[in-house]
């Protein structure tokens, strides 16, 4: 049989070439790598998360100006609370106050007295304040003559006042704690979920569940609540837990209820002392140093 035909060099011209083999996998990135990453990330994020110098000065002339004004006409005393006392102040968030009156235990006696707020703000030139009655805790919001928000106050909130020092005191255990919950905060805020009035978590929330994740790691990072609380506080707790433990073998047997745990379990006293003004002292040590011990 006669030999095929060599094929045509135009066919060896118009072959397509075969594609580029893709570029080797890059080499793994070590643990401690990614974890440096990480850290610096949130360090570069958190230096725009900070609170500003105009906002340090705001806050400096709440205390040096409002607060003594509000003091000397109510006689009551103004505390912070929130974020800018707590560790987890950022930019754009203002100044909470809460000022701390005796015989002053109803919602309509607070709505009066931030009406005295309103009138002496006012009266000084030092802006305007809207007063918003319809919340659950009322609040007069001091505005600049600009209309720039100065502060919030409201009057004897004073558990915002105790949460506001739980949260603060376990922020001052490790540096790296105000730096995650501000993140965290910036990152709730951007997909409107840390609001509570529109049906989401307040921001309070989201640090204590921050706090539960550094609680229960293997190595934890921060102490139980219990590992927190004062001589006093741990005898109140104690006798709690004796309690129900009564209360369920009274139920096993048909008796009494179970006893129900509550916020403030561990501490005999109310919040606040109405015929005094007082606060009760903490149930929980503040001290940094002691709580490391």
């Amino acid at each position: 049989a006669p030999a095929a035909p060599p094929p045509s060099p135009l066919l060896w011209a118009s072959a397509p070439e075969p594609p580029p083999l893709p570029p080797p996998p890059p080499p793994p990135v070590p643990r401690r790598a990614k974890e440096m990453s990480l850290t610096e990330q949130l360090a570069e994020w958190d230096a725009h998360l900070l609170p500003t110098a105009a906002q340090w000065e705001q806050k400096e002339w709440v205390e040096c100006t409002l607060k003594p004004l509000l003091e000397r006409h109510t006689g009551g005393e103004l505390h912070y609370f929130g974020s800018c006392e707590n560790g987890f102040w950022t930019s754009g968030s203002d100044v909470d106050a809460c000022l701390v009156l005796r015989r002053c235990a109803q919602k309509q006696a607070w709505i009066t007295k931030l009406r005295l707020v309103q009138s002496l703000v006012e009266r000084d030139r030092f802006g305007t304040v809207q007063l918003v009655t319809a919340a659950r805790v009322p609040v007069a919001k001091v505005l600049c003559s600009a209309g720039d928000e100065l502060c919030d106050i409201s009057v004897n909130n004073v558990a915002a006042l105790e949460n506001s020092r739980f949260v603060g005191t376990l922020a001052k255990l490790d540096p790296r704690i105000p730096t995650l919950g501000r993140f965290i905060k910036h990152w709730a805020s951007q997909r409107r979920i840390n609001n509570r009035s529109e049906g989401t978590m307040s921001t309070y929330t989201l640090i204590l569940q921050l706090y539960y994740f550094l609680q229960t790691r293997e190595t934890p990072i921060l102490p139980r609540v219990c590992d927190l609380l004062t001589d006093s506080a741990v005898a109140a707790r104690e006798e709690f837990l004796a309690a129900g433990e009564r209360a369920a073998a009274a139920t096993a047997a048909g008796g009494a209820e179970i006893v129900t745990r509550a916020a403030n379990a561990f501490a005999k006293e109310e919040e606040l002392d109405v015929a005094t003004g007082r606060l009760r002292p903490l149930p929980f040590v503040t001290e940094a140093d002691a709580i490391r011990e």
